[in-house]
């Protein structure tokens, strides 16, 4: 699964982060991204939630899918490094307007934000060699809520920070949807009765 999965697991994520560290959503990404692109002033004023949005004023072109589909979306898919895959996220869209104006699809917003949250976590205390999926995602969520091995999986970087993407390499099963529909609906991000999502959040959402 692409575009779901990939929703659901950053969606998660950041709705995690931001109940466990309110804050966590408006902060701006240069502290937590690693990368000089991301550091630059065209980034300043863009933060966590830009990047889940995907409204973070960086593209080529606002048509719909125009940027995802472009030749150079290899530059993100092909690599399998962090390094390469994070300075393309950063530098390969230009800057055309302010952040929260416009949505353009792009998954190098959602690598970005996997890496800004991985960091975000990393720098709490106890936490220094934790991971956003893993330690965030699947072992307060996922796992409680007993979806499968398969979901409970990810693709990463093949390097030594083994970086998952965020954006892809996540798998579903038909019970994991289910599952998953009722959390983030009926049971609004509750599990055994206990609020673990941001609500502000998740009712924006």
């Amino acid at each position: 699964s692409y575009s779901l999965a990939k929703s659901a697991v950053a969606g998660a994520a950041l709705m995690r982060m931001e109940k466990l560290y309110p804050g966590t959503a408006m902060q701006p990404i240069g502290p937590y991204v690693p990368a000089t692109g991301c550091r630059s002033e065209a980034w300043k004023a863009v933060n966590l939630l830009n990047l889940l949005d995907m409204d973070t004023g960086h593209y080529d072109s606002p048509t719909y899918m125009a940027d995802e589909d472009a030749p150079k979306i290899v530059g993100l898919f092909d690599p399998t490094d962090y390094a390469h895959k994070l300075a393309f996220s950063c530098e390969a869209y230009p800057h055309q307007e302010a952040p929260g104006r416009r949505w353009v699809y792009h998954t190098a917003d959602t690598f970005l934000l996997g890496v800004a949250l991985d960091n975000v976590l990393k720098q709490q205390a106890g936490r220094a060699g934790q991971d956003i999926f893993t330690d965030v995602v699947d072992a307060d969520l996922y796992a409680p809520l007993r979806l499968s091995p398969t979901a409970r999986t990810t693709r990463r970087t093949y390097d030594a920070v083994a970086q998952p993407f965020f954006g892809w390499g996540l798998f579903l099963h038909g019970d994991d949807l289910a599952k998953l529909g009722r959390f983030f609906g009926p049971d609004r991000g509750r599990i055994d009765g206990q609020p673990l999502l941001d609500a502000a959040l998740l009712d924006q959402a």
